[in-house]
């Protein structure tokens, strides 16, 4: 469907590795970003470990993912 291709192209390369989205998950809030930088760059070699800002900007998308799921429903 031409409609998921256009959400894969606006995914980030993190969202697009779920191996790697998992792994990093898995790290956040438990270790700083160049930690977790470090560990995918020893795990996934450097061709495919993000940035540390790439790492970052992942952080502040599942924390706001997580934000909006946890918001109450509001029934009228």
């Amino acid at each position: 469907m031409i409609h998921d291709s256009i959400v894969n192209l606006k995914a980030s390369p993190i969202d697009r590795d779920p191996e790697l989205a998992t792994f990093i998950a898995s790290r956040l809030g438990l270790q700083t970003i160049s930690q977790i930088a470090s560990e995918c760059r020893e795990n996934f070699g450097s061709q495919r470990a993000p940035s540390k800002s790439a790492i970052y900007r992942y952080w502040i998308r599942q924390r706001a993912t997580n934000r909006r799921s946890a918001r109450p429903s509001i029934s009228p």
